[in-house]
């Protein structure tokens, strides 16, 4: 009888730790004193995305790669760096969002990035927002600041 069949009831019901994988493949690093500094990790959880609707995707990408952009490393590719610090900015629905991703669903920093802004940038939103620009208008009885 092998070991994995004398297991009882109550272990199939128990979290097994190797079935959970990170929807992001972090890409081999040559360098073998790569980690990443607690003091970057807290630079990128002081502006972290949740979102929620009155946050903005688009700027937060923005400042992520701006932070991202501060760590260089001999023989460590900017989008290793950017893949492996991304979870640490997210919280909220958009942590979930990362997690919820099927195991191993972003290999490259691009494959993540579109993903991304598909989900909280949506092609609808972003023909809604220039709907609203160009139908802008200004009432006879309103100053423009009004408007």
């Amino acid at each position: 009888m092998a070991a994995q069949d004398t297991r009882v009831l109550r272990d199939y019901a128990m979290p097994q730790s190797l079935r959970i994988t990170s929807s992001i493949v972090n890409p081999a690093v040559e360098v073998n004193n790569f980690d990443l500094r607690p003091a970057l990790i807290s630079l990128v959880e002081r502006d972290q995305f949740g979102g929620h609707s009155p946050e903005n995707p688009d700027m937060h990408i923005r400042n992520f790669l701006a932070k991202g952009d501060t760590v260089k490393l001999n023989r460590v590719s900017t989008y290793a760096i950017q893949l492996r610090f991304f979870p640490f900015c997210l919280t909220d629905r958009a942590r979930d969002w990362l997690q919820n991703k099927e195991p191993n669903a972003f290999a490259t920093w691009d494959a993540l990035f579109k993903s991304f802004l598909s989900k909280y940038f949506p092609p609808g939103k972003i023909a809604k927002l220039r709907a609203d620009i160009t139908s802008f208008a200004q009432l006879h009885s309103e100053s423009l600041y009004e408007a």
